[in-house]
C-alpha cells in the first residue's frame, strides 16, 4: 500500500485543510503531533498562534528514515531551534516517550492538551500511533490523578513532609543500594492480591537468594505467616497504621516518600525515601547533585515498588500476588486486613485472567495493568508474573512462584548487609544545608508575597472596570501581561509546591476558568478577575499560615 504525505499540486491548501481541523488558539496549550514529516504543519501551528500565547508542541516521529530524508531536502533548523518544540525521535531516543510527556504535560495545562497527526502517518505507523495515544492517556490519568490526590489529601501531605522530616535527613540512599548489591539478582514484589494465599510459603525458599519487596498491605499477611521481607513499600498519605502494628516491622526496612504517612516510618527505623514529586525539595537535591530516584507513578504501591526494582537493574523481576482483579470473588488475600468480598460495584469490568478466561476487574486496578504493560515493554525488563492467577499483564512471563524461585534463586547472598552497608542520603554537611533550606520557606514565601498582592489588585482592577462597562483594551492588555507575567514568575517559584497542597480547589477553579469561554467579553473578564483574585487571596491566607505554622514546628 502507498499512502501521499503531501500534496503534488497545493502544499498551502493541504496545510489550511488540515489546521482547519486542529485550530483552536483560545484552548490548546500543548499540541501533541504524531510525525514531523517535512515540518510544515508544525510551522502552520506556530504561525496561526498568538505570540504571546504559552503553547508547547510535542512531536513524535516514528521512523528514522524519514528524518534522514527531510535533513537532505528542508531546512528545519527553525522547529529543532524553536524551545517550545520538543522533537521526539523513536529510534535515536534512549527514554520513552511518557518521559518526555511528564516534563510537558502538567496540572496546568492538562486540559488544554490536543492531540494531531500529520496526515496518513497513523496509517504508515498504526502501532506507533497507538503507543503514542496510550502514551499521553496514561500521563494525563497521572496527572489527573495526583491532583484529585492533592485535593483530598493537600493538608495530610503538607503535614507529612514536616512530620516525616526528622526521617528524611537520617535516611538512606537508593542510589547506595543499587552498588552495593550484587549483579545479576532477582527482585520478588509482593502484592496482597487473592493469589498470594496459593503461594504465599513458597517465599521462604527465596530469602537470601532474592531481593524480597513487600507492598504495605502484604505485611500483615507476610507476618501472619512469619515470613520477612527484606524491604516493604509505603507511599500513601493516609495509609492505615494496623498495617505496621506487628512489632517486627519496626526493624524491617522502608521505601517510602517524603509525603507518606508518617507512622509506615518509625524513628530509627531504617528508611530509603525516593524522590517524589515535590519541586521545592527536588530543586534542593538537583542544585546538591544528590542522586535520588523518582519512583513516584500516580498509582499504586506496586507500580513504585516495580519502578524501585526496575532502578536496580535486577536479572528479574518477580511479581506474586499481583491479582489486579477479584480472583474468586475476593479483593485480597487471606489474612489480609482489608474487607475479601468488598468489591466496587460500580467500577466493576472485566479483563482475561493468565488462563484466558474472563475474570472481575475494575477501572482502577485496568489503570495500573495499562502501566505495568506500558512500562514493560518501554523498558524491555524481564518480569515473571508468578500471581498464578488474576488479570493477563501483556509481556510478562507466566511461571508458578516454586519454579521461578527454583530457577532464579539459587545464588545466596547476604542482602540485609548490604542494606545495612548503605551510604546515608545526606552527609553531616548537606544534612545542615538541608535543614537550613527547610527552615527558610518563610523567607521564600515572604519574597514572594509582594507579587501576590500586586496581583491581586490588578485582577480586582479587571474585575471593576468589567463590572462598569470600562473595556479600555490599552489598560487591560496591561493588567493581564503584568499578571501573566507575575503567575508565571509565582508557579516557577520551587515554594510554592509547599503552598499547593493547601490551595487545590482554588487551583482547580483557576485551571477550569482558564479552559472557559464566553461569547460576552465583558462576563468573560469579570470571571477571570474574580477567580483571579480568589486565587491570589488563597495564596496569601496559606503562605501567612504556613509561615506562622513552621514558625512553631522548627521551635520545637
Amino acid at each position: 500500500k502507498q499512502y501521499q504525505l503531501d500534496s503534488l499540486y497545493e502544499s498551502e491548501a493541504l496545510i489550511d485543510l488540515w489546521y482547519r481541523d486542529y485550530k483552536n488558539d483560545d484552548l490548546y496549550n500543548v499540541y501533541a503531533v504524531f510525525g514531523l514529516g517535512n515540518g510544515m504543519f508544525i510551522r502552520k501551528l506556530i504561525a496561526g498562534s498568538s505570540p504571546d500565547k504559552d503553547m508547547r508542541i510535542v512531536v513524535y516521529e516514528p521512523n528514522l528514515s524519514i528524518i534522514r530524508t527531510v535533513l537532505k531536502g528542508f531546512d528545519i533548523t527553525d522547529i529543532i531551534e524553536n524551545i517550545n518544540i520538543h522533537l521526539y525521535i523513536k529510534e535515536l531516543d534512549d527514554d520513552p516517550i511518557g518521559v518526555l510527556l511528564d516534563n510537558v504535560i502538567n496540572y496546568r495545562n492538562v486540559k488544554n492538551v490536543h492531540v494531531a497527526q500529520y496526515p496518513n502517518y497513523s496509517l504508515f505507523f498504526e502501532n506507533e500511533f497507538t503507543e503514542f495515544n496510550n502514551a499521553i492517556r496514561i500521563n494525563k490519568e497521572a496527572v489527573n490523578g495526583s491532583m484529585d490526590a492533592n485535593e483530598k489529601f493537600g493538608r495530610a501531605f503538607y503535614n507529612n513532609i514536616f512530620d516525616n522530616l526528622n526521617n528524611y535527613l537520617e535516611s538512606k540512599s537508593i542510589a547506595s543500594l543499587k552498588k552495593k548489591l550484587p549483579k545479576g539478582f532477582p527482585v520478588i514484589i509482593v502484592s496482597s492480591g487473592p493469589s498470594l494465599s496459593k503461594n504465599i510459603t513458597d517465599l521462604k525458599n527465596a530469602k537470601n537468594k532474592a531481593l524480597i519487596v513487600a507492598v504495605d498491605s502484604a505485611m500483615p499477611i507476610l507476618m501472619h505467616e512469619d515470613i520477612i521481607p527484606d524491604m516493604y513499600a509505603s507511599i500513601d498519605g493516609m495509609k492505615f497504621l494496623a498495617h505496621f502494628e506487628d512489632e517486627k516491622t519496626k526493624d524491617i526496612p522502608v521505601l517510602t516518600t517524603i509525603t507518606a504517612t508518617p507512622g509506615a516510618v518509625r524513628d530509627g527505623q531504617t528508611a530509603f525515601f525516593e524522590k517524589g514529586d515535590n519541586r521545592y525539595i527536588n530543586a534542593f537535591l538537583e542544585k546538591e547533585n544528590i542522586d535520588v530516584p523518582e519512583l513516584s507513578t500516580g498509582g499504586t504501591v506496586a507500580n513504585t515498588a516495580y519502578k524501585f526494582a526496575e532502578y536496580l537493574e535486577p536479572c528479574c523481576i518477580i511479581l506474586c500476588g499481583q491479582d489486579l482483579a477479584y480472583t474468586g470473588d475476593k479483593a485480597h488475600a487471606d489474612n489480609s486486613l482489608s474487607d475479601n468480598n468488598e468489591i466496587e460495584e460500580s467500577t466493576l469490568t472485566y479483563t482475561k485472567d493468565i488462563y484466558g478466561n474472563d475474570v472481575k476487574t475494575s477501572v482502577e486496578f485496568t489503570l495500573y495493568k495499562d502501566w505495568f504493560e506500558r512500562e514493560i515493554k518501554q523498558n524491555k525488563v524481564r518480569t515473571v508474573d508468578a500471581t498464578e492467577g488474576g488479570a493477563l499483564i501483556e509481556g510478562t512471563e507466566i511461571r508458578t512462584l516454586k519454579d521461578i524461585i527454583d530457577e532464579e534463586c539459587k545464588q545466596e547472598f547476604a542482602v540485609g548487609e548490604c542494606i545495612e552497608d548503605c551510604d546515608r542520603l545526606f552527609d553531616d554537611d548537606i544534612r545542615e544545608k538541608f535543614l537550613s533550606y527547610m527552615k527558610a520557606i518563610p523567607e521564600k514565601l515572604d519574597g514572594m508575597l509582594s507579587d501576590i498582592n500586586r496581583s491581586k489588585i490588578n485582577y480586582d482592577k479587571m474585575y471593576m472596570m468589567a463590572k462598569a462597562n470600562d473595556l479600555s483594551k490599552d489598560e487591560l492588555t496591561r493588567l493581564f501581561k503584568e499578571n501573566d507575567d507575575i503567575n508565571n514568575r509565582v508557579n516557577n517559584e520551587p515554594v510554592m509546591a509547599i503552598v499547593e497542597y493547601l490551595i487545590q480547589d482554588s487551583i482547580r477553579r483557576m485551571n477550569d476558568n482558564a479552559n472557559r469561554t464566553s461569547n460576552d467579553v465583558r462576563t468573560e473578564i469579570m470571571e477571570a478577575g474574580s477567580v483571579g483574585r480568589d486565587h491570589a487571596a488563597a495564596i496569601a491566607e496559606k503562605s501567612i499560615w504556613i509561615k506562622e505554622d513552621l514558625k512553631k514546628r522548627f521551635e520545637n
